[in-house]
């Protein structure tokens, strides 16, 4: 068994309040959670409305398939409108 697991830390420059935070951030992660079958959580910047630290986990018995999976979704992060992908950590199990 592979566990992927990712710490992305994004910037929300269009953000100007937590509720528009939340809207970007809980639209995303919905969307991303249905179509890649993967376990996303805001898990740091909770407070702070332009800034935010996601988990994002998955599991499978191919290294491959987990890599691929979580580069989709990197990949789709950094095309949606309104947020920036500044950073992230990546760890293999």
């Amino acid at each position: 068994m592979i566990i992927g697991a990712f710490q992305i830390h994004l910037h929300l420059p269009m953000s100007h309040s937590l509720k528009d935070k939340r809207g970007y951030i809980k639209g995303m992660v919905q969307k991303l959670v249905r179509k890649y079958n993967i376990s996303m959580s805001e898990i740091d910047n909770h407070d702070d409305w332009q800034y935010s630290t996601l988990g994002m986990v998955t599991v499978s018995n191919n290294k491959t398939v987990v890599e691929n999976t979580l580069r989709k979704v990197l990949d789709e992060i950094e095309d949606t409108d309104g947020i920036e992908l500044e950073t992230y950590l990546e760890e293999y199990l």
